[in-house]
């Protein structure tokens, strides 16, 4: 592989690992257990959203009329609803069991599709010679530090190019993080109170 594609790669690889960062794997975990719950073809799923509809059908009928004048009918109500509650509540059980396993599986999704391929990229290609650095630039012992772990001194590596480019996107995290971060009130001076003897 050519360095330039190789730099392309990994840089698109820790962009992805920072963005998944940014919007945290429980959102992505959230929001794609969603989508899989609005197209899913499970019966299950299903019977759930069924059980959820006939739910705000019998409230709404029994919000309707008044217990008082309509005694039977609003307790037949009442039990229908305890019933539904009820069932709901146990395919709710089963449903979050599954929803774990999901946010499992996407969790290993996003491991295998960014963070393994660095790995494999780091091991892979740990001698291939990314930038040559001119001999006085720096002293001998940072040219011999940006040379680790495989290179000889005055070559830079994925290994170290990736650990650079890393923690420049940490600190654009933090500035992004900063910016869209909540207005922290300016402290407002106490005035000082006297103690009564």
């Amino acid at each position: 592989m050519q360095s330039y594609t190789l730099v392309i790669t990994v840089l698109f690889l820790l962009l992805a690992q920072l963005a998944v960062k940014l919007v945290t794997k429980d959102t992505i975990q959230k929001k794609l257990w969603a989508q899989y719950v609005r197209f899913s073809p499970s019966s299950q799923l299903k019977t759930y959203q069924a059980k959820a509809a006939e739910i705000a059908h019998v409230v709404k009928e029994k919000n309707a009329i008044s217990p008082q004048d309509h005694y039977a009918r609003w307790t037949k109500l009442n039990r229908q609803f305890d019933k539904l509650t009820k069932e709901k509540a146990e395919l709710e059980s089963e449903l979050a069991t599954r929803q774990a396993q999901f946010a499992k599986y996407v969790s290993y999704a996003i491991t295998a599709s960014i963070t393994a391929p660095l790995w494999f990229f780091r091991y892979q290609y740990r001698k291939q010679v990314f930038f040559y650095i001119e001999r006085g630039v720096f002293p001998a012992w940072i040219d011999w530090c940006l040379a680790l772990p495989f290179m000889a001194t005055g070559c830079v590596g994925l290994t170290i190019w990736s650990a650079v480019v890393k923690a420049v996107l940490g600190q654009i995290e933090v500035m992004v993080r900063f910016m869209l971060s909540e207005e922290v009130q300016k402290p407002v001076k106490v005035a000082k109170v006297e103690e009564v003897k």
